[in-house]
């Protein structure tokens, strides 16, 4: 039953949200607003279950995840914090038993491997949020050691550890 349910929504409006692993995301529950009547709801990835609300209650269905997605109440969103690359998916949100979704979510997590520049780990430590990342496959066995020297804000040269 799950899966015919899915294949329905393959025929809705497709809307695609990328995001880099290790960040939080919400996915807004399409067609719904804060003055929407939400009775029961439901959101699934690729056709399970995730979460329902019922009752003035909300139930993650997978134990695991329970402290990685929440529900927003306000406006029915659905919250990851921190994704991973396995959330990466097909995203619906099924409102007062409701087959088809009004739009599905296609949540794309990139994952950041072999950092080739400096900035990278100026921006992986939090230190410039809005340093360029170049991300490339990697391409040799010790491309995931960055190598060379940061400088700070005044020019100084510091060592990399």
């Amino acid at each position: 039953m799950e899966g015919s349910m899915f294949a329905d929504a393959m025929n809705s409006l497709v809307e695609d949200v990328v995001v880099e692993a290790g960040k939080n995301v919400t996915l807004g529950c399409p067609g719904v607003t804060e003055d929407s009547l939400v009775l029961m709801l439901e959101w699934r990835a690729n056709g399970m279950r995730l979460l329902e609300y019922k009752s003035r209650s909300t139930t993650v269905v997978r134990r695991t995840e329970q402290n990685r997605m929440s529900l927003s109440l306000k406006n029915y969103s659905l919250q990851l914090h921190p994704v991973t690359a396995a959330d990466s998916g097909m995203y619906e949100c099924l409102v007062n038993n409701r087959n088809t979704p009004e739009a599905v979510i296609k949540l794309i997590v990139r994952e950041i491997t072999g950092c080739t520049r400096i900035e990278c780990r100026r921006w992986l430590r939090g230190i410039d949020a809005k340093a360029s990342v170049e991300v490339s496959p990697k391409a040799a066995e010790d491309s995931d050691r960055l190598q060379g020297d940061e400088t700070d804000d005044s020019g100084r040269t510091l060592p990399l550890p």
